[in-house]
């Protein structure tokens, strides 16, 4: 059973997840903090702030690499540390424009700010 705190974690990830998976740009960004970085796949190097985050996740949607077929999470694991909180979990997803499944490993690094968390971190790696 989890926490109240886990269920809250658990609930922004999964509206979060739902955002990306139906290609709403606009409600995801709302999610993430102003300060966020990223580690992805699909790029080299780490993405520092949501501006840049934007510009790389419209233009790989523009292109049709990132639109999502369909989206699953998997084994989900929340540990929350007071006010700071990391989630783990597997994803599948078939994406592009004849999308193709693929599998990846995500962690989330989220704060607590005000009443609700936001996303500081991301990390997705293949697997």
């Amino acid at each position: 059973m989890r926490s109240p705190e886990e269920q809250e974690v658990l609930k922004t990830i999964t509206t979060w997840n739902d955002h990306f998976a139906n290609n709403r740009t606009d409600e995801y960004f709302k999610f993430l903090s102003d300060d966020v970085t990223l580690f992805i796949g699909s790029s080299p190097y780490r993405i520092d702030g949501i501006i840049h985050d934007r510009e790389e996740f419209e233009f790989a949607l523009n292109q049709g690499w990132t639109r999502v077929g369909y989206f699953q999470m998997l084994q989900m694991d929340i540990r929350v540390y007071g006010e700071t909180a990391v989630a783990t979990y597997h994803t599948r997803g078939g994406y592009g424009i004849e999308p193709k499944t693929v599998f990846v490993k995500e962690t989330n690094v989220l704060v607590k700010q005000g009443k609700d968390w936001k996303i500081v971190h991301i990390h997705v790696s293949s697997v």
